[in-house]
């Protein structure tokens, strides 16, 4: 068993590691840094008449509801079986 194709790897890989770290530094990131203030454009709801598309996979969705119930269900079901091993 030869180590030599490994090491052909390892000669990338650093260069690849050194590219990276020389490019997340450079002369300009030991200036401090301000805090600038923080903009953000008043956010407004939408609200559609009706749906735009009547489409059958819509209809089989689970109500916000019933997705909390399957959750609760998964949860005592893996708690069963977690106590079958001896977890908690």
């Amino acid at each position: 068993m030869s180590l030599r194709p490994r090491g052909r790897a390892i000669v990338p890989a650093a260069a690849a590691v050194l590219t990276l770290l020389t490019a997340c530094g450079g002369p300009g990131d030991d200036a401090p840094r301000t805090k600038a203030p923080r903009r953000t454009a008043p956010v407004t709801g939408v609200e559609l008449a009706e749906p735009l598309l009547d489409r059958p996979v819509d209809r089989a969705r689970l109500l916000p509801s019933e997705l909390a119930a399957v959750g609760r269900a998964e949860l005592i079901t893996r708690a069963a079986c977690m106590r079958r091993y001896g977890f908690d």
